[in-house]
């Protein structure tokens, strides 16, 4: 795992536990070497990074990503599901890496009360900086939508790196076929948008489209979980999170992120079958396979199927 892709992180969030806004700002503050936080700031040195909110007070954090993580939970008064819970965690453990951490207080006008909005401050050695900012939000759970579930590949692949340079790309569209019906969509496929848009990145040659059984596809998720958590384990390693370990034991070791890895590969599956619309019936191309590493990796493309739509899922983790 390299540094967690926090725009994403923080969408996939606010979709998660709506009772906040989530959002991440980055700017510039003067260097450690020259405005040391040996002792907290003026909070006016942190207004650029809260437009529109009147900073009132600053409170350096020690860095504990535990009590960072407990601070961002208990900003919200229902308690988050278990995706966002991970994803504040993985935020918290983002921001203790800084060189300094600060929580600032502010108000929603000039002299007005303090407010109970979580605002975290972090800053690098060079000054550059980010805001993570919980605010007020009155507004229902959003529905799935493509762009939900590109942040949460977005995410998903900052854990599942597949080489130095190259780590685990997913891509899901979503078509309307209009054919009242689930079982024409592999006649209709070829002809489709999403395909001629897909499938030219993927392969020389379409492979041929397969109805998947139940059995088949509960194989599949399993094998696509544990392709990631290995990749993701074997980041961790090289990241220096866990120590040496054998690819053969059982059970493997955990590693910071592994939950929020298997939640997210089940929610990119979940999320389009939902886009999908049901019930319906699932489909794949270069499925079924045996996903193992190898020196081949993972191409394949799962179709969920509804009455009206059609969900894909584009899996490339070739290496």
């Amino acid at each position: 795992m390299t540094s967690l892709r926090l725009v994403p992180a923080v969408r996939v969030l606010a979709h998660r536990a709506p009772g906040r806004a989530a959002t991440v700002r980055q700017g510039e503050l003067p260097p450690a070497k020259i405005r040391p936080w040996s002792e907290a700031p003026d909070p006016a040195e942190l207004a650029s990074l809260v437009p529109g909110r009147f900073p009132l007070a600053v409170e350096v954090l020690a860095g504990d990503a535990a009590e960072v993580k407990a601070l961002l939970v208990a900003a919200y008064s229902a308690k988050p599901d278990e995706i966002a819970r991970e994803v504040l965690g993985q935020i918290a453990v983002e921001f203790t890496g800084y060189r300094d951490l600060l929580r600032l207080t502010v108000a929603a006008e000039p002299g007005g009360p303090a407010s109970d909005e979580v605002h975290l401050v972090a800053r690098a050695e060079d000054g550059s900086a980010c805001c993570l900012s919980l605010t007020a939000a009155d507004r229902d759970a959003p529905t799935v939508s493509p762009a939900y579930l590109a942040d949460v590949a977005a995410v998903l692949g900052e854990y599942v790196w597949l080489s130095n340079n190259d780590r685990l790309d997913v891509t899901v569209a979503t078509e309307t076929h209009g054919l009242g019906t689930a079982e024409r969509v592999p006649a209709w496929w070829s002809s489709s948008a999403t395909s001629a848009r897909l499938l030219t990145e993927l392969w020389d040659e379409e492979p041929p489209i397969a109805l998947l059984d139940e059995v088949t596809l509960t194989g599949f998720r399993a094998d696509f979980t544990r392709h990631n958590l290995d990749y993701a384990r074997s980041g961790a390693w090289a990241a220096q999170l866990i120590d040496d370990y054998d690819v053969d034991d059982d059970p493997q070791p955990r590693f910071p992120g592994d939950r929020l890895v298997e939640l997210l590969t089940a929610e990119l599956l979940d999320g389009a079958a939902a886009l999908a619309g049901g019930p319906g019936l699932v489909y794949g191309l270069g499925l079924p396979t045996e996903v193992a590493r190898n020196e081949d990796g993972i191409v394949a493309v799962v179709l969920f199927a509804g009455p009206e739509r059609v969900t894909a899922v584009a899996i490339s983790a070739a290496v």
